[in-house]
């Protein structure tokens, strides 16, 4: 079983695309990545892929094309569920205006606002998506059922889900997780728990497109 944390992937990428200059991007095909994961090791039979992730709910003040962008990421899951069949968890999120730290300890919010352009800067709160992977792992790796799985790869570099490995490999040590993600996103701790580890590096060209952007 195959368990995508969504966000972290995008970061990573990020990351990935940067150690090959400012201007460069690095766009993953679901489909693609699916197929290279499910071949990593022979002989297996892939039960479900599963994807988390959040989306932004529409900012009344970003106009248009912020609904725009919503709608996209919205279609774009569906079209996961639909095309290629995974399971995907979303949870919709708003981004809150951004205070001083200093003022809020002293009990006023002084909202946060761009010098430049005069915008309310905001942080977007991201809350569910990581507890829902991680209850999922724990759930399908204790279970006996035909829905359960004797291997799972995650990919993620999050160091959170660190404890939740820890205690499946104790309670289920016949369990065996398997960690996917770009060497710079991804810490020692986390190799360390993982029963193998997968540098996306290494298949960067099986999965995605690295291209420069355009200005």
């Amino acid at each position: 079983m195959i368990f995508i944390d969504g966000q972290n992937l995008i970061y990573a990428c990020q990351k990935f695309a940067f150690k090959h200059g400012q201007n460069c991007k690095f766009h993953y095909q679901e489909g693609d990545l699916e197929r290279c994961l499910i071949n990593m090791q022979p002989n297996r039979k892939h039960v479900q892929t599963r994807f988390y992730t959040a989306i932004v709910e529409p900012d009344p003040d970003r106009g248009q094309r912020d609904i725009e962008r919503y709608e996209k990421q919205f279609k774009k899951q569906k079209a996961l569920e639909a095309r290629l069949k995974w399971y995907v968890f979303s949870k919709k999120i708003r981004a809150y205006p951004f205070s001083c730290p200093h003022c809020r300890w002293a009990g006023v919010e002084t909202q946060i606002v761009c010098p430049k352009c005069g915008n309310v800067l905001k942080e977007v709160k991201n809350k569910g998506v990581d507890v829902a992977l991680a209850t999922d792992l724990l759930i399908y790796g204790m279970s006996d059922t035909s829905s359960s799985y004797d291997v799972a790869i995650l990919v993620s570099g999050d160091n959170d889900f660190i404890p939740v490995i820890e205690k499946l490999k104790d309670r289920r040590p016949q369990v065996k997780i398997e960690v996917a993600q770009f060497s710079n996103a991804v810490g020692f701790d986390m190799k360390r728990v993982a029963d193998r580890f997968y540098a996306l590096d290494d298949y960067a060209d099986k999965i995605g497109r690295l291209y420069h952007k355009t200005v």
